[in-house]
């Protein structure tokens, strides 16, 4: 009975760690300063395509936007993914072959 209530305390306390952290960075102010910053990069990119409209220049929208978008992956996330569709693409042919001999069977 004592561990349970000595698991329970530890969860507790972890949440309330978790909880605090979280309040001290919201009202340092942490998140209002990195919107800040993309607002700041959005106006300027605004103000930069303004500028090459009247200016009459060629236009790239890639010059423009922000990229975003970050691979994570590494060989063991790719040797999973290439498990994961291996089964996928496993299971669904064996599926429909399945279906196939049921149809044929009582239709």
């Amino acid at each position: 009975m004592k561990k349970k209530n000595n698991l329970f305390f530890k969860l507790l306390s972890l949440l309330f760690f978790v909880f605090i952290a979280l309040y001290i960075a919201l009202e340092s102010g942490y998140y209002e300063t990195k919107i800040d910053k993309e607002v700041n990069l959005t106006n300027e990119k605004i103000k930069a395509f303004e500028e090459d409209v009247k200016n009459n220049k060629v236009i790239n929208l890639d010059s423009y936007l922000k990229k975003k978008e970050v691979d994570y992956s590494n060989s063991i996330s790719r040797f999973g993914n290439k498990i994961t569709n291996t089964l996928a693409k496993t299971l669904t042919k064996g599926l429909s072959g399945i279906f196939d001999i049921i149809k044929t069977l009582f239709w």
